[in-house]
């Protein structure tokens, strides 16, 4: 909630939203004709903005970090499944810029290798929660989200930021989901079979 409250005090006031945008919209702006891409993963209203004569992508949060994965926490995620599917779907596109939320915009051949480090990013957390659970059969989501701070990030944290408990929360899900792992009635995660 701290962090909200920081946020919003930078933000600024609140916009009136003129026009909602979906799926195969187009904005025509400063001469480009931005096609709107349904794009979850990151939230689920997440979208890109795809300009197919010059290929540029407007990614917001979609593509999160940096391409070493090791440097800094892993991006929020709300749902697993989506993101992944969301950023294979832009790089399908091959995209020759890409403009992201929060890092430099990236040209040519960086494009492909962040988005492909986007997508190592999740099977990393991935395999750091189930080499957890091998360790310790039953893991809360605040024992398994330290489990990726020591294993993928190679750190640990005093107090967990709800980013990063969101993000893993949502991996634990998508591993559920897959018959992977399960909740215990005490609230605690397990892989199945164990």
């Amino acid at each position: 909630m701290a962090d909200w409250e920081v946020f919003r005090s930078k933000a600024g006031e609140p916009v009136r939203v003129d026009r909602l945008l979906r799926e195969g919209d187009l904005i025509e702006h400063a001469g480009m004709k931005l096609k709107v891409l349904h794009t979850p993963g990151h939230d689920r209203g997440q979208i890109v903005l795809y300009e197919r004569a010059r290929r540029l992508v407007f990614t917001g949060d979609l593509v999160q970090g940096g391409m070493e994965p090791k440097g800094s926490w892993l991006g929020l995620v709300t749902d697993v499944a989506a993101q992944r599917c969301s950023l294979r779907r832009v790089a399908e596109l091959k995209p020759e810029w890409n403009f992201k939320g929060h890092r430099r915009p990236l040209s040519g051949p960086d494009v492909q290798t962040d988005l492909a480090c986007a997508l190592a990013r999740l099977d990393n957390i991935e395999k750091a929660v189930l080499e957890a659970l091998r360790e310790k059969p039953r893991l809360s989501t605040a024992a398994a989200t330290r489990a990726v701070f020591r294993k993928v990030l190679q750190g640990e944290v005093k107090t967990l930021p709800d980013y990063a408990v969101a993000s893993v929360t949502a991996m634990l899900l998508d591993l559920a989901r897959r018959g992977v792992v399960k909740r215990s009635s005490d609230l605690e995660w397990e892989a199945v079979g164990q």
